[in-house]
């Protein structure tokens, strides 16, 4: 699995865009990385995840639930996973990481929810991703 991570406004949304086929020390790497941005942002924090590119996802739920990510659940997510398989597989993850997500179909439909969510968002710069 690869995976690009980076501030889509800076300190208080993060963007990550994963690709390829998922393994559990994929996901576990991501997690590291994640905290490290989770750490550096201003609360609340929130994330985009894009699934869009997942081609497969050969783990078990046993390695999935035994991911210690307690430390990341204050923040929501806003999924973007456009075929089935990439939404079941997001579903798994994004509930180790957070309570809070909403599965989208698009970017724009994850910015504008996350609009609702934090209106005074709409005036930061918007970073270029991926």
């Amino acid at each position: 699995m690869a995976f690009e991570i980076s501030w889509l406004i800076d300190q208080r949304v993060v963007y990550v865009n994963i690709s390829g086929d998922i393994e559990i020390h994929d996901i576990q790497n991501l997690g590291k990385t994640f905290k490290e941005y989770y750490s550096q942002g201003t609360p609340p924090i929130y994330v985009v995840l894009d699934f869009n590119k997942v081609k497969r996802a050969p783990i078990s739920l046993e390695q999935i639930k035994k991911m210690n990510t307690d430390s990341l659940r204050e923040c929501s997510a806003f999924v973007l996973a456009g075929n089935a398989t990439a939404r079941f597989v997001a579903s798994l993850v994004v509930q180790t990481i957070t309570r809070e997500y909403r599965f989208v179909d698009t970017f724009d439909a994850a910015l504008a929810y996350l609009y609702r969510f934090e209106p005074k968002l709409e005036q930061l710069e918007l970073n270029k991703v991926a």
